[in-house]
């Protein structure tokens, strides 16, 4: 399964000047082609969005893993098909990515389980490339485990994982390009990691604090047309009552 993806990604143009970039991502000096330039800004900026904006962008987060998921999934079904050959394989795959990609960015609580279910794994396997099968086996258990508990605990979870994620992301590849490598490198990452975090702890925060604005606000407003409902009934009965008394009155004296 693993070689079939392999060798389909080796078709698509760019791919293996994105490879090398991946490779050279720990070298002090590398010259970079237009592509693996192009592909470095827009690590740092998909990082520098994800760290930020992680929670606040989990649908977007949804509907790339979608995408990736559905294209991955269909090379390696149709590879099976010998029929299906080339650029059939790419346009059907993508048509996959694309279906896939609206049907998670669609339902917030997919998006949320997908989202930390691939990150941590795509991330891990990426830093530390793990060649044992066990390895892989419990990185996988590990960011399950944490996508399920993501369903009840989503922002925290989230805002963490895309924090640590994005942090990674925008701070390595922010140090290649300004040449950064060691402990200046580990404490620009994680001062990223925690500037983020903060920044999607202050959002969400004023988020909820809004929330329960408008929801106090609506108890209040409820609350006071139930008070003027009330006073209405009583002023009402209390002219009723005033009616009748005038009217035993005036009947008395008619009487007299």
């Amino acid at each position: 399964m693993y070689q079939i993806i392999m060798d389909h990604l080796h078709t698509i143009p760019g791919y293996l000047d994105l490879s090398e970039l991946y490779h050279s991502l720990y070298l002090e000096h590398f010259p970079l082609n237009a592509t693996q330039t192009i592909a470095v800004y827009l690590c740092v900026l998909l990082g520098l969005a994800m760290v930020c904006f992680g929670f606040k962008m989990v649908r977007v987060w949804g509907a790339l893993l979608g995408f990736v998921v559905g294209y991955l999934a269909t090379v390696i079904v149709v590879n099976q098909i010998p029929s299906i050959q080339g650029d059939l394989v790419i346009v059907l795959s993508s048509i996959t990515g694309v279906v896939l990609a609206a049907l998670f960015s669609v339902f917030n609580k997919v998006s949320i389980f997908v989202s930390v279910l691939c990150i941590p794994f795509i991330v891990i396997q990426l830093a530390f490339a793990p060649t044992s099968v066990f390895m892989c086996l419990f990185i996988l258990v590990f960011s399950l485990v944490v996508a399920i508990g993501a369903l009840k605990f989503s922002a925290p979870i989230v805002m963490i994982i895309t924090s640590v994620a994005g942090g990674a992301i925008a701070g390595l590849w922010l140090c290649y390009i300004l040449g950064f490598i060691g402990l200046t490198r580990m404490l620009i990452v994680i001062g990223i990691m925690l500037f983020g975090g903060m920044i999607q702890f202050l959002m969400h925060n004023g988020k909820m604090k809004r929330k329960q604005k408008r929801k106090a606000d609506a108890i209040k407003a409820t609350q006071s047309t139930e008070t003027h409902v009330e006073d209405a009934r009583t002023f009402l009965e209390r002219d009723d009552v005033s009616s009748d008394q005038d009217v035993h009155t005036k009947e008395v004296t008619h009487k007299e």
